[in-house]
């Protein structure tokens, strides 16, 4: 009844509101709802249209709703690459690099998942961990290369190894320094400790 009464496609094209503004819609929505892909991409549009990081008379700032769905499901990847798409939006790349790689450290098959993280990671220029991200993609099955031609653009691409010397590679290679873990994980939880 929420998505059906208060995200219609006047809400999410950021139109109009039904009962209310489009910051009060939204805000409606996301209290309800606090990891709704739709909603949280619509609400960092409505951001970026408004030149706001708290546009209209939404509740929290945008950063916040973000923090809360997090809070609400750590282990949603959606959610954390939709918050660094806005952190890259707004020129936050730190911030946004710790998300990815939260995401990164993330077990999962999915290769959608691994592509999109792939592009992200291309959009603050970190050209081989996007690379990495394709091939695992490409493992996976997937067979859209828009991210090989823009890494193939920045003079960027390689092809992946053959199946067995990437497991003789992967074999021999270590696992990342404590060090380097822990900082990834210091970061994400700097980002995440701040309360709406």
């Amino acid at each position: 009844m929420t998505e059906a009464n208060h995200f219609t496609p006047n809400i999410e094209n950021l139109e109009h509101g039904n009962t209310g503004t489009l910051a009060e819609e939204l805000s409606f929505l996301l209290h309800a709802m606090p990891n709704f892909p739709r909603g949280l991409a619509a609400l960092t549009r409505y951001s970026l249209r408004e030149h706001s990081t708290q546009p209209g008379n939404l509740d929290f700032s945008v950063d916040c709703y973000y923090l809360r769905a997090i809070r609400f499901r750590p282990n949603d990847l959606i959610v954390r690459m939709l918050f660094a798409d806005y952190l890259i939006k707004w020129n936050r790349i730190p911030e946004a690099a710790a998300q990815l790689d939260a995401v990164r450290g993330a077990d999962t098959d999915n290769p959608m998942t691994h592509y999109n993280l792939g592009l992200l990671y291309f959009e603050i220029k970190r050209y081989k961990d996007a690379l990495e991200q394709a091939h695992i993609a490409m493992a996976l099955g997937m067979e859209r290369d828009d991210l090989k031609k823009k890494l193939v653009a920045v003079g960027q691409w390689t092809d992946p190894a053959p199946p067995e010397a990437a497991a003789s590679a992967a074999s021999a290679t270590s696992a990342p320094t404590p060090a380097a873990s822990t900082a990834a994980a210091s970061a994400v939880a700097s980002a995440s400790a701040a309360q709406p």
